[in-house]
């Protein structure tokens, strides 16, 4: 970042950037545009508004096949000197764990439309946030399908903090499931498991409980009810209890498992 006013900033790009254009991250369908520069300065960029559900204009740039892999990625001005990189994590498969790409295919883009109002941190202190989409789960009566999402943010100090989110069909923003600084949701520790209730189209609320791919079992305690366990990642309890019930997961190993706080 070169120069901020209270409407745009100014970047410096790198020799190695052949291609520079803008992209709103709320508008995942629309193109990106160019971005004009002029001796490696970019033209003025929108600052991200104050408050609210941050519209924000990410920067999409393509390194130059001369120096490095020609490929593209986002860049998100959260207030500092160097914006933050954005990438996804697309949902489990078969097989080893996928490792975060660039969020700048469809899927990636689609998610981070769905998931930038709830960012958990929107601070100069940001280098990086992942978006990872560790399960999806049908929901019951046609309801169509709820993806969990991790948003893992790392900052230039080595810190970073983790907060799921569950994303329903048709909902305008993502419900905060849970938050904890450390390494959640981090190469260092990749289980993950987190609970939402729910009101389906009858009317009636359920216990939402999913998990990342590595669980391999789940369970629902809830007082004065029978615990509700399944072997698989992803759980639907019918007729919680009011109160507040304690959700584990379990690893193969037989280690459990706790959602963020």
């Amino acid at each position: 970042m070169l120069h901020r006013t209270g409407e745009s900033v100014r970047y410096l790009l790198a020799p190695w950037i052949s291609e520079a254009s803008l992209r709103s991250l709320r508008a995942p369908d629309t193109p990106a545009r160019p971005l004009g520069r002029r001796d490696g300065v970019t033209d003025p960029v929108p600052a991200p508004p104050a408050g609210g559900c941050p519209d924000l204009t990410a920067l999409q740039l393509r390194s130059s096949r001369d120096v490095a892999e020609n490929h593209a990625f986002l860049l998100a001005d959260l207030g500092g000197l160097a914006p933050a990189h954005l990438t996804y994590t697309p949902p489990p498969t078969t097989g080893a764990a996928r490792a975060p790409r660039e969020a700048t295919g469809p899927e990636a883009l689609t998610t981070w439309a769905r998931t930038v109002c709830a960012l958990p941190e929107r601070t100069p202190g940001v280098k990086a946030l992942n978006a990872w989409a560790f399960a999806v789960q049908p929901l019951p009566q046609r309801a169509g399908t709820a993806t969990w999402v991790c948003l893992r943010t790392d900052r230039w100090n080595g810190t970073g903090s983790a907060a799921t989110e569950l994303l329903l069909p048709g909902a305008a923003e993502p419900e905060r499931t849970g938050y904890a600084e450390g390494r959640g949701c981090s190469r260092f520790d990749q289980d993950t498991v987190a609970w939402s209730r729910w009101r389906a189209p009858d009317g009636h609320d359920l216990l939402l409980v999913a998990a990342s791919r590595r669980i391999v079992g789940l369970t629902v305690h809830e007082p004065g009810a029978a615990d509700r366990s399944v072997g698989d990642r992803t759980l639907v309890v019918d007729r919680p209890g009011a109160g507040r019930p304690t959700v584990e997961g379990t690893r193969a190993d037989g280690t459990p498992v706790r959602p963020l706080p």
